[in-house]
Order: C-alpha cells, then sequence, then structure tokens
C-alpha cells in the first residue's frame, strides 16, 4: 500500500531541481495536497495484473502532474477564478498569475519528459499517445473550452474535462500492458461512469448541484461502474474504496473537490 509520504517522495524525486520561483510554485502545487487519485488508479491497475514496473509508475507520476497543471491553470482569473485549492491559496495567489502560468507548462512538459524516458516499446508508446489524446485539445483541454462557453450539457462538458483523465489513469495501462479490447472497452466505460459520478459529487460539494436532486444519478453512474469492474473481474480493493468517496451522506467532510 502507497502511502500519502511515499507517493509524495517519488513525485518530488520527478520534479526538475531548478533554483527558480517557477520550480517553487511546481512543487508548490504538486506536493500541495490531494488524495492522488489518477495516481492510484495507475498504480493499482498495474498491481491487480502483476505488471507494476518503471513504465507504469511514469504513466502515474505523468497524470498526476498533468492533473496539477490542470487544476493551476483552471483556478486563474481568466478560467475558473479560484483562490483557494486543497485548503490552501491556489497557485496564482501563493505567487503571482504570470508564475502560476509557467508553473502548469513546466508540469506539463515535466509530464512530457517523464514519460518519454522510459524505454519506448510500441506498447508503451501507444499508451503514452492515449495518456497525451485525454489530456489534450481533443480531450480534458476541449472540456475546458466548452465548460468556459457555458453552452455545453453535462455529460458534453464532463466527458471532455473530467472522465477523459479517467481515462488515462486506467485505459493507458490496457494499452501499455496489450490486454484485450473487451478489457479495455470496459476500463473505459467504468472510468466514464466514475467520472460523471465524481463530477456531479464535486459539483454537490461546491454548492453547484442539489444533492437530493443528483444523488439518484450519482447512484446509477457508480452502479454502472460496479458492473465494469465486476465484468473485469475486480471486487474489492482501491477501486471499490473510491466508491467511499462519493457517499453523499458525507459530504460536508470531503475533501474530493479539487482532486
Amino acid at each position: 500500500m502507497r502511502t500519502k509520504t511515499d507517493i509524495d517522495i517519488l513525485l518530488d524525486s520527478y520534479l526538475p531541481r531548478v533554483n527558480s520561483r517557477v520550480n517553487d510554485a511546481m512543487r508548490y502545487s504538486l506536493l500541495g495536497g490531494g488524495k492522488r487519485i489518477r495516481f492510484n488508479m495507475v498504480c493499482n491497475l498495474a498491481d491487480h495484473f502483476n505488471a507494476y514496473d518503471s513504465n507504469t509508475e511514469a504513466m502515474a507520476v505523468a497524470v498526476e502532474m498533468i492533473h496539477t497543471y490542470s487544476l493551476i491553470h483552471d483556478d486563474l482569473p481568466c478560467m475558473d477564478d479560484d483562490d483557494y485549492r486543497r485548503g490552501k491559496p491556489s497557485c496564482h495567489r501563493a505567487f503571482d498569475f504570470p508564475t502560476a502560468v509557467l508553473a502548469g507548462d513546466g508540469l506539463l512538459n515535466q509530464a512530457m519528459r517523464v514519460l518519454v524516458s522510459q524505454p519506448m516499446s510500441d506498447s508503451y508508446a501507444n499508451a503514452v499517445k492515449y495518456i497525451l489524446d485525454c489530456s489534450g485539445a481533443q480531450g480534458m483541454v476541449l472540456g475546458q473550452e466548452y465548460d468556459l462557453e457555458g453552452t455545453r450539457d453535462f455529460e458534453s462538458v464532463t466527458l471532455l474535462k473530467t472522465c477523459r483523465m479517467f481515462c488515462a489513469s486506467t485505459v493507458s495501462v490496457a494499452i501499455y500492458l496489450n490486454l484485450d479490447t473487451t478489457t479495455r472497452q470496459l476500463l473505459e466505460q467504468y472510468a466514464i461512469n466514475y467520472g460523471y459520478a465524481f463530477q456531479l459529487y464535486d459539483d454537490v460539494v461546491d454548492n453547484r448541484a442539489n444533492e437530493s436532486i443528483v444523488k439518484a444519478q450519482i447512484n446509477a453512474y457508480i452502479d454502472n461502474a460496479k458492473d465494469c469492474l465486476s465484468q473485469l473481474g475486480i471486487h474489492k480493493g482501491y477501486y471499490y474504496d473510491l466508491f467511499n468517496l462519493l457517499d453523499g451522506t458525507n459530504h460536508t467532510n470531503s475533501t474530493i473537490s479539487g482532486t
């Protein structure tokens, strides 16, 4: 079992050793809390298939860096304009606007460096491409654009902005391990349904949605995600622990937002 301290030490080891304000901001944001859901999705799925190695470690580190860069930029005044992240001043408040922009850029580029520093087999190269597709201009970035437009429906925005990074944290492992198409599809459907439930719950926490209205939707998405896991032969462990984060009866004490 990887502790939060172990994960933070590992993440820190992949950051550049440069004496600069931007590097300080990168470290502040990357090591500034959070549940490491996407990191642990990669690692626990690799563990499930007895395939954890330096490549899956790099994938886990990279998705966490990509996720963190997206949070830094999402908090900026020109985006969602949030002053706090994970109970602390957001990066642009702790430092300044230009430094936050550069810190996000730095984390995204560092994620790429981490990924390409590993032996590049065909399957690993395809997994890397998949992660970049999920996080880039046809995935998470496009979802952020849709969100800013404010004219798209919940599922259209969430599929790209939230679900695709959960896909990056699961399906990429299946691609790297050359698992069959059915397994990949089940993992994708798990990630999408979990992502929808996650985002609805996050909206409840942030008072953007009424719990009594969306609870049935959350439960339906969770049931779909559990069904996918069952078909994959995953009946316990971390992936089931994740559903505990979406317990609507306990949302006032949750720190899921911004993880």
